[in-house]
């Protein structure tokens, strides 16, 4: 799938394929080669890559899912959080306020 320098080296030929993740199957958006390499061979390795590279695709989709939540959710609390103190704040006047009215009817009626 990737092989280290030495066995590319030391291989007789290789394969390097580019997928598009926009169609299912993967197609081959790309491809380079060096050296010969039977028909089913080659066969064999675009279906072999083309696995692992779906598999990859679906990872990255996962992780960027998981970490877009992740951000969602962060955000959502931040919102909440901030949402909360405005509330807070907003009581904490009403109730100044009411505790004002309170001591200026007290002062009346003295």
């Amino acid at each position: 799938m990737d092989p280290a320098r030495a066995e590319e080296k030391e291989s007789s030929a290789s394969i390097t394929l580019v997928f598009d993740n926009r169609e299912a199957p993967l197609q081959i958006a790309a491809s380079t080669s060096k050296g010969r390499l039977p028909q089913d061979a080659f066969i064999e390795a675009v279906k072999t890559s083309r696995e692992a590279a779906a598999k990859n695709f679906q990872f990255f989709k996962a992780a960027l899912r998981r970490k877009i939540e992740a951000s969602t959710t962060q955000a959502h609390e931040a919102d909440a959080k901030e949402e909360t103190e405005t509330v807070k704040k907003e009581v904490k006047l009403k109730v100044t306020e009411e505790d004002s009215e309170d001591e200026e009817v007290s002062e009346e009626d003295i």
